[in-house]
């Protein structure tokens, strides 16, 4: 977030200090929770928060989504929301209001959200919700998982893969991202993932590409192949997208920074 410690740590010449009291360094424990205007949020959304042992708040945040409940956090989310928000409008509008004036405002926000999800709940059918609703689901105790995903973007004249191991806990076990020659299709590129994930490292016609993977799964016993959307292959997606040179491969024996949050989301409750 590009409040002002940040900024200045960068170089971008603005004030340091929290434009909400003018009395400390802008940063995002401060920013959140420390400055009076936030402590005056806090108290009147009646949410009690102990900061004291906390040393950074992205920490305090996803602990919190690992460990709260769907009200818990949708209060606070609306409280940090409001708290920025009208942060905001002190840096740009000059408007200044109080903390209980910020948090009525946030909550009618709130309010209007859970009554429009009312609406969409009773007039999307129930199996398109669940569709949009999926996540990534762990393998049999014991097991493990492999998720590949093709990246295709337009205009480039190569595609990659990219491919995750995790086991029924979602630790990340491995990981491998390839790039290849354009594929003549989306559906291609995909099918060649499935391939590249099942070991086969050859370059073929779709037909065949296909062929070759039942004819792998053939052979392995225990395999299976099944289709996720997007929001359930974030991991697989975002190997997908990491540097490599075509023809070549990067493995991983920990998970890059770049995927680290979805597998953290991947493995909440």
């Amino acid at each position: 977030m590009p409040i002002r410690w940040r900024l200045r740590s960068r170089g971008i010449i603005v004030p340091i200090t929290c434009p909400m009291c003018n009395n400390d360094v802008e940063h995002m424990l401060h920013l959140f929770f420390d400055c009076n205007f936030a402590a005056d949020c806090w108290a009147h959304a009646n949410i009690m928060q102990d900061m004291t042992e906390v040393e950074a708040a992205p920490s305090w945040l996803l602990d919190k989504l690992a460990t709260a409940s769907v009200e818990e956090l949708e209060k606070i989310s609306m409280v940090l929301w409001g708290i920025w928000n009208w942060r905001n409008r002190k840096v740009w509008d000059n408007k200044s209001v109080t903390g209980a004036f910020a948090m009525d405002e946030s909550f009618k926000t709130l309010t209007t959200w859970r009554e429009a999800r009312k609406i969409v709940k009773s007039t999307v059918p129930v199996s398109q919700r669940t569709e949009e609703c999926s996540k990534w689901r762990p393998p049999e105790q014991g097991g493990f998982k492999i998720n590949v995903d093709a990246s295709v973007m337009p205009g480039v004249n190569s595609f990659s893969i990219g491919m995750v191991l995790r086991g029924h806990d979602g630790v990340f076990v491995a990981g491998k991202t390839s790039r290849f020659s354009v594929a003549d299709s989306v559906f291609e590129a995909e099918s060649i993932g499935v391939r590249e994930a099942l070991k086969e490292v050859n370059y073929l016609e779709v037909g065949e590409v296909i062929d070759s993977c039942c004819n792998m799964l053939n052979k392995l016993r225990y395999a299976s192949v099944c289709f996720v959307r997007k929001s359930a292959n974030r991991v697989a997606h975002s190997l997908a997208r990491y540097p490599c040179l075509v023809h070549c491969h990067v493995c991983f024996s920990s998970p890059p920074d770049c995927v680290v949050e979805a597998i953290m989301y991947d493995a909440s409750p």
